[in-house]
């Protein structure tokens, strides 16, 4: 599990080096190279996973990646994608929240009943291409 851990981060700390170096290079394009460079910071995901895979394959050349393994990764992802959603809903301003409340709850709202009405009309589509089917 640290070995996969220890892959991953150093894949993160090679792709903000890239975007680091990216944005050094932008910078002699003048006030335009600059705003693209901050540009490239807010997809620096797209970046991360270009040097994924760019990593997978070195250790496809090196014959090495059978080291990697697939439920640790699974598992990192999991644990960093919870990490993320609690970042992001901590960052979330409560002066923010309480001026908007209104808006918040009816989008909120909403959602669920679209998601409830979706799901329900789903399975009831599923459950008649199943016996169309196999009812035969």
């Amino acid at each position: 599990m640290s070995y996969n851990l220890g892959i991953v981060l150093g894949v993160y700390l090679l792709s903000y080096l890239l975007l680091h170096l990216l944005t050094y290079l932008l910078s002699f394009a003048g006030s335009a190279g600059k705003d693209l460079a901050v540009n490239f910071w807010g997809i620096s995901f797209i970046f991360a996973a270009l040097t994924a895979i760019l990593v997978r394959k070195l250790l496809d050349i090196l014959k090495i990646d059978y080291t990697i393994d697939g439920g640790s990764l699974n598992r990192i992802c999991g644990v960093s994608v919870d990490i993320m959603v609690a970042a992001a809903i901590g960052a979330i301003s409560l002066v923010i929240v309480s001026q908007f409340w209104l808006p918040i709850l009816t989008m909120g709202i909403l959602g669920g009943i679209v998601t409830t009405v979706t799901i329900i009309w789903s399975g009831c589509s599923l459950r008649f291409l199943i016996h169309s089917f196999f009812d035969v």
